[in-house]
C-alpha cells in the first residue's frame, strides 16, 4: 500500500491505517508496504513508520543503513519447507516531488539509496556462499523506463491514446504490442533517468519491479528482461 491518504496529523493518518488495514490485520497475513509521494506530503513520515510497526502482522522494518528516504527495507523469502532462502523483496522510498521543476515534477531514488541496494544485495549474495537470490522490487514512483513499454501513437489511435507526462507531454502514447493491460494516462515518471534500473540490469538480482503513484494505468511489460508493472487502477479519496 502507499498514497493511503492526505491526512494532516499522524493521529488521522494512524485513524485511517485502523479502518483501511482492518481487513489485512483480520486475515492475520504478513504485509509489507511502501511510502508514497502523499505520505511525505504530510510531513509525518517517521510517525506514518511507526504507526505501521504498531500492526503485529506489519513484518517491515526501516533499515538504518540506507541513506535518504524514510522507509526503505528488503525482506528474505523461504522455501515452503523452511530450508533456504529462494526470494528477496526490496522497498525503496521514491520520495516525494523534486524541488527544483526545472528538472522534475516528481523525485526519485537517489544515487546514494542506489549504492545502499548494490552494497546489500552483495551482501545477502555473499551470505548465501555467491549464490544471487532473485529479487522483486516495491516502489511508488516508477522508474524512467517504464515508457520503453509505450511507444507514441498513430495519428488514427490519437483517440485511444494518452498524454505523456511532464517532459514526454508533446507526445501521445498507446501501449507497444506484447504489453498487456491497460493505459489510462502518461506514467507520472520522473523527467529525467536516475539510474536505479540500470544498476538491477547491472546487480542482476531484479527479476521484476512493481508500482503505484498512477492511480489509472493496470499494465505489465518486459523491458530488457525485467518486469515493469503498475498496480490496479484506483480512486483519488
Amino acid at each position: 500500500c502507499c498514497d493511503i491518504g492526505d491526512h494532516r496529523t499522524a493521529e488521522e493518518y494512524k485513524e485511517a491505517l485502523d479502518r483501511i488495514l482492518k481487513p489485512v490485520i483480520d486475515s492475520g497475513i504478513p504485509f509489507c508496504y511502501v511510502l508514497g509521494n502523499h505520505e511525505h506530503d504530510t510531513g509525518v513520515e517517521k510517525e506514518i513508520v511507526k504507526a505501521y510497526e504498531q500492526f503485529p502482522t506489519c513484518i517491515g522494518k526501516n533499515d538504518e543503513t540506507a541513506p535518504r528516504g524514510d522507509f526503505n527495507t528488503n525482506l528474505l523469502v523461504k522455501s515452503s519447507d523452511g530450508s533456504e532462502d529462494i526470494l528477496n523483496l526490496w522497498f525503496f522510498d521514491s520520495n516525494n516531488v523534486c524541488d527544483d521543476k526545472s528538472i522534475s515534477v516528481y523525485d526519485w531514488v537517489h544515487r546514494d539509496q542506489i549504492e545502499w541496494y548494490e552494497k546489500k544485495e552483495a551482501g545477502i549474495r555473499a551470505a548465501h556462499g555467491g549464490r544471487q537470490i532473485p529479487s522483486i522490487v516495491f516502489q511508488h514512483i516508477p522508474v524512467y523506463e517504464e515508457y520503453e513499454l509505450l511507444r507514441e501513437a498513430k495519428p488514427v489511435e490519437r483517440p485511444v491514446a494518452v498524454k505523456g507526462h511532464a517532459k514526454f507531454e508533446d507526445k501521445y502514447y498507446v501501449l507497444k504490442d506484447g504489453v498487456d493491460g491497460y493505459l489510462g494516462e502518461g506514467p507520472c515518471t520522473p523527467c529525467i533517468n536516475c539510474g536505479q534500473f540500470d544498476s538491477w540490469k547491472k546487480t542482476g538480482d531484479v527479476v521484476a519491479a512493481f508500482f503505484g503513484h498512477d492511480h489509472m494505468n493496470d499494465f505489465v511489460g518486459d523491458v530488457d528482461g525485467i518486469t515493469l508493472a503498475q498496480c490496479k487502477t484506483s480512486g483519488f479519496n
